[in-house]
């Protein structure tokens, strides 16, 4: 079951038995730090985003987005290829590299560098292409969570629509990047745009029954899997007990965060072993995609056919 960050720091207390306010602003923090903690493990896919960009003539420096943590990838489309660029291994290489900026320009880029909060490419583009697009595939940097579970008044969902229709609600612009879950349906969709206090929009659309006069939620869930939310409040109320010195209640918290950081990573570290059909017959990987590792998506690394690498092991 997905929590919300007022149900983590509530489960916290509930398993300290303290509902000092103190200890709750401590629980945030902690709960806050464990989050972090779990998403500096790995590049998880459920954390990646992309942005795009136009490669304009003369210009080898683009805006990253605002919520930018690391970059995973950068490719080019110009018209039917795709190239992915080569991220230079150190400032120093990227200087080296950017020796020859003045003298050479290209439509094709081979290489770029993240300096402050922005990307550059090399070498500048030479024109400004119709069919030129640029995607930065990143790991979005994930703030402290925050908020409390919103639930006043009542919302209308509609099947197969992204639109939520409030009556009593005072919905602010502040939720958009929250979820909301309505009583006729399990799920939490992520809300996407805020319009009136009264009238806001979800990223995907209702697959519940439509409905209105319904109870609802919009609190902040986090982004990783829901089946692995309760480590946020394990490691906490872990520590909790080890400053009180009571060692087994520590011992007990911590031991089921660490069986279950376990389970998170073997479950979520690598992406699917999907097999498609090969045209010629057969059946294979599918072969590695441009931004994780082929030279372009007319030219790829894995070739049909034979005993290959494939995107997440062999045949």
């Amino acid at each position: 079951m997905a929590l919300t960050f007022q149900s983590l720091y509530t489960n916290y207390t509930d398993h300290t038995s303290d509902t000092n306010a103190g200890n709750i602003t401590i629980g945030k923090a902690r709960i806050n730090d464990t989050y972090k903690e779990l998403l500096g493990m790995h590049d998880w896919y459920f954390a990646e985003k992309t942005a795009t960009f136009t490669p304009t003539a003369s210009d080898y420096t683009y805006d990253l987005s605002y919520d930018f943590g690391r970059m995973v990838a950068v490719t080019v489309k110009v018209g039917d290829a795709h190239y992915s660029l080569t991220e230079a291994a150190s400032h120093d290489e990227w200087q080296r590299i950017q020796m020859y900026r003045d003298t050479s320009t290209s439509d094709y880029p081979t290489h770029y560098h993240i300096t402050g909060d922005e990307l550059q490419i090399y070498p500048v583009p030479s024109s400004t292409a119709a069919s030129a697009t640029g995607t930065m595939y990143y790991i979005k940097r994930v703030v402290d969570m925050t908020a409390d579970d919103y639930t006043t008044g009542t919302v209308t969902l509609t099947n197969a629509s992204t639109t939520v229709t409030g009556s009593g609600t005072t919905f602010t612009a502040a939720m958009v990047g929250r979820s909301i879950k309505g009583t006729v349906d399990a799920r939490w969709y992520e809300l996407a745009s805020f319009t009136s206090t009264t009238v806001m929009a979800t990223k995907k659309a209702f697959q519940g029954t439509t409905d209105s006069s319904l109870a609802y939620t919009i609190g902040e869930v986090p982004i990783i899997p829901e089946d692995y939310h309760n480590l946020l409040w394990y490691q906490p109320v872990a520590t909790y007990w080890m400053m009180k010195k009571e060692t087994d209640q520590a011992a007990y918290y911590q031991s089921l965060y660490e069986r279950g950081k376990k389970e998170f990573f073997n479950a979520y570290s690598k992406r699917s072993r999907i097999q498609i059909l090969n045209p010629l017959g057969g059946r294979y990987g599918r072969p590695i995609p441009t931004a994780y590792g082929a030279n372009r998506w007319g030219e790829p690394t894995v070739a049909w056919g034979g005993s290959e690498e494939f995107w997440g092991g062999s045949n």
